[in-house]
């Protein structure tokens, strides 16, 4: 009788992961070929467009992980991050940051890539704390890599709208009136206000432009 082979799911590869950690032991050979197999997976889903399949085995998995380890991790979600940006169209203007050209939004704010909205969805899960942390970094990293320079293009040239239009009062009215929004804002405001529940939303509102000035400021994040 011919056996029939079951086809692998998700949840049964990132089990036998798990398992072969577990084997392995502290064999960094053994460590590292699990982590180049978690990328090239998570690579293969994200260019199918199906991260969100991997998504929440990877989510449980992260918590097996070293620091280093999950330092690849994020490596490898960042260059997703950076390939997402490069693909979506529709916006105002397009700029090159490192030899690469990004769509950027003037007037409206810019669509989230897929792996944003998964991490996203991370930050606000307490039921995996090192995800969420992991969440978090990779937010740190997208900055890093390119949102704060896109932050400082735009900038610049919505001032140079402005100067060209003759219009300060407009500009003034922009900045001052705009309320700064990041992706990270109800994450800090819940996390600085974490016994103090009603403080939210006003912690949530003010933040934004706390960061903003200690961006302006620093050059390091």
């Amino acid at each position: 009788m011919v056996k029939v082979i079951e086809p692998l799911t998700i949840e049964m590869m990132f089990a036998n992961f798990s398992k072969i950690l577990k084997a392995g032991g502290q064999h960094l050979s053994i460590r590292k070929a699990v982590i180049a197999a978690i990328c090239k997976q998570i690579r293969n889903f994200s260019e199918k467009k199906d991260f969100q399949k991997i998504a929440p085995s990877l989510q449980a998995f992260l918590a097996e992980l070293t620091r280093n380890e999950l330092e690849q991790i994020l490596k490898n979600i960042t260059e997703i991050y950076l390939e997402e940006r490069k693909i979506i169209k529709g916006g105002d203007r397009e700029i090159k940051v490192n030899g690469n050209s990004y769509q950027i939004w003037l007037n409206s704010k810019r669509p989230y890539t897929e792996i944003e909205k998964i991490l996203m969805q991370w930050l606000g899960d307490e039921e995996y704390p090192i995800a969420q942390q992991f969440a978090m970094q990779a937010q740190v990293n997208f900055v890093i890599a390119l949102d704060k320079q896109e932050d400082t293009i735009i900038e610049q040239i919505r001032k140079e709208q402005i100067t060209d239009e003759g219009n300060n009062e407009e500009f003034n009215n922009l900045e001052t009136v705009k309320r700064r929004s990041f992706i990270l804002d109800n994450f800090i405001a819940a996390f600085a206000t974490l016994f103090a529940e009603s403080h939210r939303p006003i912690v949530r509102n003010v933040l934004p432009e706390a960061f903003e000035q200690n961006k302006s400021r620093r050059d390091v994040i």
